[in-house]
């Protein structure tokens, strides 16, 4: 394993079964964990609400309309959750530009639902929702103006 993710490019994911969350430090950063198959996490899911599985499956094709991008805050550093989302809004408005927030990422914890108060930190990610031409550098000076 860590000579395929030593040798793996940039734009090469390893996706691997984590049995044991004792056992993550043998994987680097381009490496994703996944806790069960996809299909038994779709399921349980699906027992849950019957719409989330087909709006994560459709996000994750990619075919059509907006997928998951990371990206990384600079400007927005010390602002917190609640005024970005609001601020996003606005901005995604103002800009004619479909986008939505879908999680924090605080040091390789992802948080999809944060309190509102949360201060978005040096070093922080947030994952999104948007088409692949989204211009996240662009869509951040508009939100620092709101």
């Amino acid at each position: 394993m860590d000579l395929v993710l030593r040798f793996a490019g940039d734009r090469t994911q390893v996706i691997y079964l984590l049995i044991d969350p004792n056992n993550k430090w043998m994987f680097n950063n381009k490496a994703i964990s996944v806790f069960q198959n996809l299909e038994m996490l779709a399921t349980v899911q699906e027992c849950q609400d019957t719409h989330s599985s087909t709006v994560v499956q459709t996000i994750l094709m990619n075919t059509e309309g907006g997928n998951t991008q990371t990206i990384q805050p600079k400007r927005l550093v010390g602002q917190t959750w609640g005024h970005f989302v609001l601020n996003a809004i606005r901005a995604s408005e103002t800009l004619k530009v479909a986008f939505n927030p879908l999680a924090l990422v605080h040091e390789e914890e992802i948080n999809p639902c944060p309190e509102y108060a949360k201060k978005i930190e040096v070093g922080d990610k947030i994952s999104i929702i948007a088409h692949h031409n989204f211009d996240w550098d662009h869509f951040e000076k508009e939100l620092c103006q709101l």
